[in-house]
């Protein structure tokens, strides 16, 4: 226990290697968070535990059953929430995409046993409590607003830039859902390679491109039944005459770029979300959708937030309360009181209300250093 090696050893990470690891770990921050507990934690071991027992252990001689044997006899409140508090920083290490990527396997097998009520329930769980909120929070990115007249204008300069969007998909709809893939893919791109510290610009907004054709075409028939919904939108007949065949070269064609963009930036993340990204093709494309913003893009945007605004969760979460509720609102009235053909209508509704967030986060990307 707590044994040292030579620089030039490198040890090998066996199980019974990191169970003592993950001993010495405990024994370390319980006695630099309370020193006064280490007396008794010795003299407990020694009184309650056979000698040999005990030296084998500091050794790390003994098997899984003489340590489960050892820790049985020492204070059980005091390790267990030792242990858990470890496990959560353990937890709290691991990359954001590991969330999305677990929970995508979950979903999958959800849907297979017949459980979707279970992540549709979770995934709206997720979009109430970081999903909205995290666009909710654009009047505190943008100039410091303290008085009325300024937020009022915030108000109405935020409304006006959905409202000229809109009049776009009125009259120019291919425009439009052109004008909307590009800006949500440059949106995507930008926060995951904030976080994972790439270089933004064009390669930022390459795998934002990829992220986005990779959702919608391998949901080609769901994508097509929505575009069909968008009054005098032409393009949608690109994909009612594509062919099996011509679908299948251009999904190859994505996950080739999706890997030639992984190593083209030497980054294993955008290679891992890739992959979910292909698994969660297996599950309706709002729930695909639905992983990846919320997941993913939803939590980076919120880490950059609380880190460049420099404020906790909990505060910055009931700053975006106002805004929040509004959003929840709209959505909550669309789903209930809108016609079973009206999805179309929807992600255009989306598209006027998060043009004006990208472009506040655009700005805001700018001005911090994470």
């Amino acid at each position: 226990m707590l044994a040292t090696t030579k620089n030039s050893e490198v040890p090998k990470r066996s199980p019974k290697k990191q169970r003592f690891i993950f001993y010495d770990r405990l024994l370390l921050k319980i006695l630099i968070e309370t020193p006064e507990n280490g007396k008794l934690i010795f003299e407990t071991l020694f009184k309650k535990a056979p000698i040999i027992k005990v030296s084998s252990f500091l050794r790390e001689k003994t098997n899984l059953l003489e340590e489960i044997m050892i820790f049985s006899k020492l204070p059980k409140r005091l390790f267990t929430k030792t242990a858990f508090k470890d496990v959560y920083q353990q937890i709290k290490t691991l990359p954001i995409l590991i969330l999305p990527f677990v929970f995508t396997l979950v979903t999958l097998l959800l849907s297979y046993i017949n459980l979707e009520a279970v992540f549709w329930g979770l995934l709206a769980i997720g979009f109430l409590s970081v999903g909205l909120s995290h666009c909710a929070l654009d009047h505190l990115t943008s100039k410091t607003i303290v008085k009325k007249k300024q937020f009022l204008y915030f108000i109405l300069s935020y409304l006006l830039k959905g409202a000229l969007l809109g009049l776009v998909w009125v009259f120019f709809p291919d425009a439009a859902l052109i004008i909307f893939i590009a800006y949500s893919a440059w949106h995507f791109g930008q926060a995951d390679f904030k976080e994972w510290r790439l270089k933004q610009g064009l390669r930022s907004f390459i795998w934002g491109l990829i992220v986005l054709l990779t959702i919608l075409f391998f949901h080609s028939n769901e994508l097509n039944q929505i575009l069909q919904q968008i009054p005098n939108l032409q393009s949608v007949n690109f994909l009612k005459t594509m062919s099996e065949k011509n679908l299948f070269a251009l999904q190859i064609c994505i996950i080739i770029s999706g890997v030639v963009t992984a190593v083209f930036n030497r980054s294993k993340y955008i290679l891992f979300t890739l992959i979910y990204l292909l698994l969660s093709g297996m599950l309706p494309l709002l729930v695909s959708f639905g992983i990846y913003f919320i997941g993913q893009h939803s939590i980076h945007g919120w880490r950059h937030l609380t880190s460049g605004l420099n404020e906790s969760s909990s505060r910055l979460w009931l700053k975006s309360l106002p805004f929040n509720i509004g959003g929840a609102f709209i959505i909550t009235y669309f789903l209930l009181f809108s016609g079973p053909n009206s999805t179309g209508f929807f992600c255009i509704i989306l598209a006027c209300m998060s043009l004006p967030h990208v472009l506040s986060m655009h700005l805001f990307y700018k001005k911090i250093i994470y």
